[in-house]
Parts: structure tokens; C-alpha cells; sequence
């Protein structure tokens, strides 16, 4: 080995890449310095003003937003006591109503017509008439009520046979005018606590005789009018015959089990619409 290989210390660090070790920049050591920055005058307010600015707009939301919540609970309140006052004006006009309804139906029920037979008038015919060997009975027709009855129509039958009305299955019809009916007129009026006749009926003095010897007698008829209030009603009407005295001349009668009745009462009844 030479000489000028022997001269080299042994233990010589070179640093990678023959970088030059950190001690030769002349001695001279690197300062780190730390700089603060100062706001400028200016923007510090500006920040001051914009914070007091958003802190003033929620402030205010706040209020608007309690505000808000105190009316809606206002208008809430207003909305359930305005439901509560229509469900009570409702249930009071309802009352109202059906109280007008009561007195309506109370002074009609008191002041309409109400008409229904009264009497068959038994006529006897001087035995030299036409009619001599005849009872003449004819329909009595009473207006109870203190309004008059208008359109009146009635018919009345007349009906005698070996036995009794099939009362419950007897279907009471109009029998058809022949000699032994003499029509009253198809349309009268009645006035109030009046009376009018109706049709008049004939039957032979023998059928009368034998009554109680095996021949029953009876009489069936109706009415229709209209009241003061535009109502149509109906009256039904059915008797028999239980005795007669020629001598006396007295005539009683009863009514019959079925066919007596008024308006809704009857089976045949149909509930008409106001009278025009």
C-alpha cells in the first residue's frame, strides 16, 4: 500500500452520494422563527359587527318563532272553540227544530178537520110510498175539528147474507150503485163541527125481520178529504145490524171487529204527499 494511502484515517464517514457533511457550512447554525399576524383594525370590526348582526337575526327568529308559536296556539284555541260553538248552535237549531216540528203537529192535530161517521140514520118510508116495504139508512157524516174538510168522497155499502162477514179475510169492497143505493154527491165539504149526509142505503124490511133467524145485515163504507193543512185523510167505517124492533121501529147496531179506523191506522191506507 502506498503512502498516501496510509495517511487516511481509518474511520473517514463520507456521506451518501459525496454529500458534504453538515458541519462544513462554515459553522454557521439555521434559526426557525415564529411570526404572529395581526389583524387589521378594520376587519377585526367588520367581524365584531357581523357576529353582533347574526346574533341580533336569532334573536329575532327566536321571537318571531314564540310569536308565531303563541298565535298558532291562539288560533288553535279560536278553531276549537268555534267547532265547540257550531256543535252546540247545531244541536240548538235541531231542538229548535224539532220543537216547531211538535208545536206544528200540536196545533194541527187540534185545529185540523177530522171527520168520521157519525150515525146511520134509519128512515122509514110510509108503508103507501114506493119505498114502504124498505128501511132507508143513511151515512151521517161528523167534521169534529175546527177547520173544514174539503174534496170530500165517500161511499157506503150494504151487504146481508145466512152468516157473518168473513171479517179478517173480507177485502170490503165499493158495491156498485144499482137500486138499492142512491148516490150522495162525489164531492162535498164538511165545516167545522159540522155534519153532512152521505149516501143513502136500502134494504128490504123482510131482511130486517130475520135478523136473529139466521140473516145478518151490515154496512161498510169510507171517506177521503183534505184538512185546512193540505193533509189527505181516510176514515173506514163497518156495522152490523144485532136487532130490530118493526114495531118500535128501533134499530141497534155494533161495530164490527175490523175496517173501523183512520189515516195510518187502516191496512189499506197509503201515506199521500201534501194535497196540491
Amino acid at each position: 500500500m502506498g503512502k498516501k494511502h496510509k495517511d487516511r484515517p481509518k474511520h473517514q464517514h463520507y456521506t451518501k452520494y459525496h454529500e458534504p457533511p453538515a458541519n462544513q457550512f462554515g459553522g454557521e447554525l439555521s434559526m426557525i422563527y415564529t411570526v404572529k399576524i395581526q389583524p387589521h383594525p378594520e376587519e377585526e370590526n367588520r367581524y365584531t359587527e357581523e357576529k353582533t348582526y347574526r346574533q341580533n337575526q336569532l334573536n329575532v327568529a327566536k321571537r318571531l318563532n314564540l310569536i308565531t308559536g303563541v298565535g298558532g296556539g291562539i288560533a288553535l284555541l279560536t278553531l276549537i272553540a268555534l267547532i265547540a260553538y257550531a256543535c252546540i248552535t247545531y244541536r240548538q237549531l235541531e231542538t229548535m227544530k224539532d220543537s216547531n216540528t211538535i208545536n206544528r203537529e200540536g196545533v194541527e192535530s187540534v185545529q185540523r178537520a177530522f171527520v168520521y161517521l157519525s150515525n146511520l140514520a134509519a128512515i122509514f118510508p110510509n108503508s103507501n110510498s114506493p119505498d114502504g116495504d124498505k128501511v132507508l139508512f143513511q151515512a151521517d157524516w161528523q167534521n169534529s175539528g175546527s177547520t173544514p174538510a174539503t174534496s170530500v168522497i165517500q161511499w157506503v155499502s150494504s151487504d146481508w147474507r145466512n152468516r157473518l162477514l168473513p171479517y179478517k179475510e173480507f177485502n170490503y169492497p165499493d158495491k156498485p150503485a144499482d137500486e138499492s143505493i142512491v148516490q150522495a154527491p162525489t164531492q162535498f165539504y164538511i165545516a167545522p163541527h159540522d155534519h153532512e149526509r152521505g149516501s143513502m142505503l136500502k134494504v128490504p124490511r123482510t131482511e130486517l125481520g130475520a135478523i136473529g133467524a139466521g140473516t145478518f145485515v151490515h154496512f161498510w163504507g169510507w171517506i177521503t178529504y183534505i184538512d185546512a193543512f193540505k193533509h189527505i185523510h181516510r176514515s173506514e167505517f163497518c156495522f152490523r145490524i144485532i136487532a130490530f124492533d118493526p114495531k118500535t121501529p128501533q134499530i141497534l147496531m155494533a161495530p164490527c171487529p175490523e175496517h173501523n179506523c183512520a189515516d195510518e191506522d187502516c191496512k189499506d191506507y197509503k201515506t199521500p204527499a201534501k194535497a196540491n
